[in-house]
């Protein structure tokens, strides 16, 4: 892309190319620290762009998990952001006009900022309840299945109660495996 910048001493455009990801060369800020940051932003965003187009976008069926996923990715992101925060000398550098923040330090609060906000929305959804009310139910459903086939098989009490004893041992050793 050629630079958007005007030549002072003829007035025309700049004939120079402009800075990956920016609308100026090097001669006209392309140097600049913020105009590379913002410039390294913008290739990064096109490149996501471009990613985000050739990827398949599934349907939720599960939107509360889905959530509590999705709470766990911004803690996890917001955490490397803290660390590589940890790791600065500074959170700032001295621009041509002002000091600047980071782009870590940004890009952190920005991670409070949505860790927040879905955290927020998972307690005023109350989804902690209403996950366990989903598996209540599919606990309901396994057992209601258990004791149709214990029927069908004519399986008296005693038999009953070592087959359900079996069932909620295996059950505890797939939960403890799932942890």
């Amino acid at each position: 892309m050629q630079c958007t910048a005007t030549v002072r001493s003829t007035g025309q455009q700049c004939r120079k190319s402009a800075i990956a990801g920016a609308q100026v060369c090097r001669s006209h800020g392309g140097a600049a620290r913020q105009v590379k940051a913002a410039a390294a932003r913008n290739m990064l965003e096109q490149q996501a762009r471009q990613l985000w187009a050739k990827t398949v976008h599934a349907p939720v069926n599960d939107p509360l998990s889905e959530l509590a996923k999705l709470a766990g990715e911004v803690l996890a992101w917001k955490q490397l952001l803290k660390d590589k925060i940890g790791e600065l000398t500074t959170v700032g550098y001295r621009g041509m006009t002002s000091e600047q923040i980071k782009s870590e330090v940004v890009l952190y609060n920005t991670a409070v900022s949505q860790l927040t906000t879905v955290l927020t929305g998972i307690a005023k959804l109350n989804i902690d309840s209403r996950l366990a009310a989903i598996s209540e139910k599919q606990a309901a459903v396994v057992i209601a299945a258990l004791e149709a086939g214990l029927d069908a098989a004519g399986i008296d009490h005693s038999g009953r109660f070592r087959a359900r004893q079996a069932a909620a041992r295996h059950l505890e050793l797939v939960r403890s495996e799932a942890s």
